[in-house]
C-alpha cells in the first residue's frame, strides 16, 4: 500500500505526543490491515478503501481463525477480544487523524464498532461445601449475625458486586 500515508500517519502520531511503542504498534497493525486489503480485497490504494472493506476486515478479525498475532506460535486460532480491539482502534485512529489533517478525503472511523472486551469469569468460586461452611460461620443468633448471614446469602444467591451490596437500602429489599 502507500508508504507515504503510513509515514504521514506516523509523523502525526509523534506530533500528537503518542508513545513510541504505541506508534510502532499502530504502524505494524496498519501494515497488516493494508496487507489484508491487498491480498483479500485487491485494494492497492488507501483512496480505494470503501466501508465494505472495513466491515470485511472487522469480520475477518472477529470470526476467522488467524495467525495474525504471531507471538504465540500456536496453530490457527481466533484472536482474543483484546487483540481485535487493538487492531480496530489502530485503523479507526488512522482514518480519524488522516481525515482531520486533510490527508484523506473521508473519515470511516465512525463505521468501525469497537466491541467491548470480554471479561473472564472469576476463578476462585467457592464450592458448595465451602459456601456451606462460610454460611454456617455467620451464626444468626444476634442482629449482627442475622445481618452477616443475610449479606452472605444475598451475595451467593445473586452474584451482586460489593458496591451494589453497599448501595442497597432497606427499601430495595
Amino acid at each position: 500500500m502507500e508508504e507515504i500515508k503510513l509515514h504521514q500517519f506516523e509523523e502525526k502520531l509523534q506530533l500528537f505526543g503518542f508513545a513510541e511503542r504505541t506508534i510502532k504498534d499502530r504502524i505494524k497493525l496498519l501494515r497488516q490491515f493494508f496487507e489484508y486489503l491487498d491480498k483479500r480485497e485487491n485494494i492497492k490504494s488507501v483512496m480505494d478503501i470503501q466501508p465494505t472493506h472495513l466491515r470485511a476486515w472487522q469480520a475477518h478479525l472477529t470470526f476467522e481463525k488467524s495467525s495474525i498475532a504471531g507471538r504465540r506460535r500456536k496453530p490457527l486460532a481466533l484472536l482474543s477480544s483484546g487483540t481485535v480491539i487493538n487492531y480496530l482502534v489502530g485503523v479507526k485512529c488512522f482514518f480519524k487523524i488522516m481525515h482531520q489533517e486533510n490527508l484523506l478525503p473521508y473519515d470511516y472511523s465512525g463505521l468501525l464498532v469497537i466491541p467491548k472486551k470480554r471479561k473472564p469469569l472469576p476463578r476462585n468460586i467457592p464450592t458448595v461445601e465451602e459456601m456451606r461452611k462460610i454460611l454456617l460461620a455467620a451464626v444468626p443468633d444476634n442482629p449482627l449475625g442475622i445481618r452477616d448471614r443475610f449479606i452472605l446469602e444475598l451475595l451467593y444467591a445473586t452474584g451482586i458486586r460489593n458496591h451494589e451490596l453497599r448501595s442497597l437500602t432497606v427499601h430495595d429489599l
